[in-house]
């Protein structure tokens, strides 16, 4: 029986994804109008016992490590045809159910290609028969018959497609590079043997993940369709972890963890002694762009991804964290812009604290904390005046109303210096003007009305911002100082 009660986007099924900026925004937008957390978010949050399970799971890591029998990946192989296969043949004939449209894309379906590995890995469509493949062939075929008692229930279907397109899109890419390794297996001349992993019409498969989870927002889940879902998806990862635990038994193997495997690829191992203090907008220069370090703050604390960099950089899963804090992404499980860099954010629900903890623990497992993130600082212009190096204390300049930490330039800014007279000031006019005289000093509302004074500003910026943090703003310059003020 179809249950047609979702709304949504309907209509004719897509054929081709299509990432969209306006929809980005859109939905960042309306993340920020309520306290309801997307499907997404949701769905990910309540089933992140069973991720963790499946990526901790032996036979993955004996796949991590190059080290898996070609057989047990063979069974594997076959239940994941056995299973697409099934789900494919369900879905088709709901493509347009308001509940599917929106996620439903036929550039995803893996049941052709998972018949091209199968000729390479079994020579054919069918599990042996041997006795040492009888628990596979149990497992698989009862996930089958579940799959077969949902037909027609375009939520519970839903459920499956869910987690298996998005886990193959995501996960799948760093199994077919391991596979790729022990199989001599050139992708870009035949993909024969991880075709399952490659999806030709997809050229950015990270994208596409956050594009299915953006669609799989617009869908239309009351709070009990999604109470209802939760236990199917669980029951998913339970399956899965059958089928997991079926192939590591036809032939077990060690392994490695995915943290340690993925940390094999490290160019240079980051210095855990390092202790950066960066602001937000220092943060933001760290995102890998050009081949460069990448940075993302969690809790106040600065963890250097670079030897992540094939996910935290540019076309990566997580290039979207790269240079931001994440807090709230990781504790709602939401990839939308709108939760970065939330540095307010407190988790309220158990689900947000446990999902935390989680990646807190995955991150720091792998990479280094290298200093902490600084909240901006917020002066008035009275207050910014305490800030002048007097008695070896901090000192900060002011351009434009953007403090700068000029601290370690104390013998230029400090007393004596050459600059000793911006320390603690708003400098904004002297600059523009090459003006050393105090008259200049507190005007950061001054605009430059000149071509050459413009380019002073904007020079001066740019050589001090590249040598030292800019660490807050000056607040209150719209309204005229106090008149006992000591400026």
């Amino acid at each position: 029986m179809s249950t047609n009660n979702c709304k949504g986007r309907s209509g004719a099924h897509r054929v081709a994804p299509v990432a969209s900026a306006v929809i980005i925004r859109n939905m960042s937008k309306y993340a920020n109008l309520s306290k309801r957390p997307g499907n997404s978010s949701w769905f990910l949050q309540k089933t992140n016992d069973g991720h963790e399970m499946t990526m901790d799971h032996p036979y993955m890591k004996s796949i991590y490590a190059k080290n898996y029998d070609r057989n047990a990946y063979g069974a594997y192989l076959w239940s994941q045809y056995r299973i697409f296969a099934e789900l494919e043949s369900a879905v088709v004939p709901l493509k347009d159910d308001p509940c599917l449209a929106p996620v439903y894309d036929e550039l995803l379906h893996r049941t052709r290609a998972l018949e091209v590995d199968l000729q390479h890995w079994l020579g054919g469509l069918e599990l042996p028969g041997d006795a040492k493949y009888a628990k596979m062939r149990a497992v698989a075929e009862a996930y089958v018959r579940d799959l077969q008692q949902e037909a027609g229930d375009a939520k519970a279907l839903l459920c499956h497609h869910f987690l298996h397109y998005n886990a193959v899109l995501s996960g799948g890419q760093f199994l077919s590079g391991q596979i790729c390794a022990v199989e001599s297996i050139n992708t870009e001349v035949d993909s024969t043997g991880v075709s399952f992993y490659i999806f030709p019409e997809v050229k950015r498969p990270a994208a596409r993940v956050k594009q299915y989870l953006i669609d799989m927002d617009t869908i239309d889940l009351s709070d009990e369709d999604r109470d209802r879902m939760v236990p199917i998806m669980r029951r998913v990862y339970d399956d899965m972890g059958k089928i997991f635990d079926a192939a590591h038994e036809i032939a077990p193997r060690d392994g490695r963890a995915y943290e340690a495997t993925k940390a094999d690829k490290l160019l240079g191992t980051p210095d855990a002694k390092e202790e950066l203090r960066l602001t937000l907008a220092a943060l933001r220069k760290f995102d890998g762009s050009d081949g460069s370090r990448i940075l993302l703050s969690l809790q106040g604390k600065i963890i250097d991804v670079t030897a992540g960099a094939e996910s935290y950089g540019p076309g990566g899963s997580y290039n979207l964290f790269a240079g931001h804090d994440v807090t709230r992404c990781l504790a709602m499980m939401d990839l939308g812009e709108a939760s970065l860099d939330d540095l307010d954010f407190v988790p309220e629900t158990e689900d947000s604290k446990k999902s935390l903890e989680s990646w807190h623990k995955r991150l720091t497992a792998k990479y280094a904390i290298v200093g902490e993130l600084v909240k901006p600082i917020k002066l008035t212009l009275d207050e910014l005046r305490a800030f002048d190096g007097q008695d070896g204390g901090k000192i900060f300049v002011s351009l434009s109303g953007r403090i700068i930490d000029v601290t370690e330039g104390a013998a230029s800014y400090g007393p004596g210096g050459s600059y000793s007279l911006f320390g603690g000031r708003d400098v904004t006019k002297n600059l523009a003007l090459m003006d050393l005289s105090e008259e200049s000093l507190n005007q950061p509302r001054f605009v430059p009305g000149t071509e050459d004074a413009k380019k002073s500003l904007e020079s001066w910026w740019q050589r001090l911002t590249a040598k030292y943090p800019h660490v807050g703003e000056v607040v209150g310059i719209d309204s005229p100082l106090r008149p006992n003020s000591p400026l």
